[in-house]
């Protein structure tokens, strides 16, 4: 939802799909434009939110909670994935030294 909105800032058009993701024309991908926005997200440059109406602030506010939630449940399943195979290589080494 929020790369749909990117791109809508951007000046792009989008065709909503059912499941209320954009896709953009040429199939999806990333436009330039999108990732200028991206990157003035990234390094703190919030510049863009000055053009956008009062209806696209306050769309845009409604859905961040759970696009929040969305990023922290994707960083939980990363950090897990990372996480698991250092505890069972320690695992593994404390089974060897109580064989010795």
């Amino acid at each position: 939802d929020l790369a749909r909105q990117l791109h809508q800032i951007a000046g792009g058009n989008t065709v909503s799909s059912p499941t209320g993701g954009g896709v953009g024309p040429g199939g999806g991908g990333r436009t330039m434009e999108m990732d200028k926005f991206q990157r003035s997200i990234t390094d703190g440059d919030f510049e863009f939110l000055k053009f956008l109406s009062y209806d696209e602030l306050t769309g845009r506010m409604s859905g961040l909670d759970s696009e929040m939630e969305k990023e922290i449940d994707d960083l939980r399943r990363r950090y897990h994935a990372k996480r698991q195979p250092i505890l069972d290589a320690m695992d593994q080494k404390r089974k060897r030294q109580q064989n010795f």
